[in-house]
Formats: C-alpha cells, sequence, structure tokens
C-alpha cells in the first residue's frame, strides 16, 4: 500500500512543483496549461455549424473534446465518432 502512494507521490510532486515554479500567472503560462489540459482530459466546449447564408444555428454538440482545427476544418472524438466540420462554425469553452 505504501509503495502505491511512494509511486503517486513520485509523479505528483514534480508535476506540482513544475506548476507551481512556473505559476507567474503569466498569460504564456496559462496557454500552455490549458493545451495540456486540453490533451489530457479535454474542456468542455460548445461548437456550433452555422449557415454562412442566414446565420441560423444548423448543428450543435456540446460535451468535454480536444478541438484540433486545421485551415478552415475543425475536428474532434465526441461519443466515441469523429467528428469534422467545415464552413462557418464558432466554438465556445463552458
Amino acid at each position: 500500500m505504501k509503495l502505491k502512494k511512494l509511486k503517486k507521490l513520485k509523479i505528483f510532486v514534480p508535476l506540482f512543483l513544475l506548476v507551481f515554479l512556473n505559476s507567474c500567472a503569466c498569460e504564456s503560462t496559462l496557454k500552455r496549461y490549458k493545451h495540456w489540459k486540453s490533451s489530457v482530459i479535454g474542456l468542455s466546449r460548445k461548437v456550433q455549424l452555422i449557415s454562412c447564408a442566414d446565420g441560423k444555428v444548423i448543428r450543435e454538440w456540446e460535451g468535454r473534446f480536444k478541438v484540433e482545427v486545421d485551415g478552415g476544418v475543425a475536428s474532434w472524438i465526441s461519443d466515441g465518432n469523429e467528428r469534422k466540420i467545415s464552413g462557418c462554425f464558432v466554438i465556445e469553452e463552458n
């Protein structure tokens, strides 16, 4: 039991020190943290596909995921399925 706790401490203490020492609350530090959090557990987001003609919402997705935008295409994995959209879209962090 103690061995498992020691292993956890060996992982979390260096990570905590790294975050603590870099926690000057600078924008770049906060941005790095957000990217890390997005990669590891995803961020709570809402993605809306919007009609370019009239601005009405065509479809909407909400959940905790990492969104990758490449050019005019956004992609993410939701409910075990990969989603890709292009055109007019809005991605909000909840």
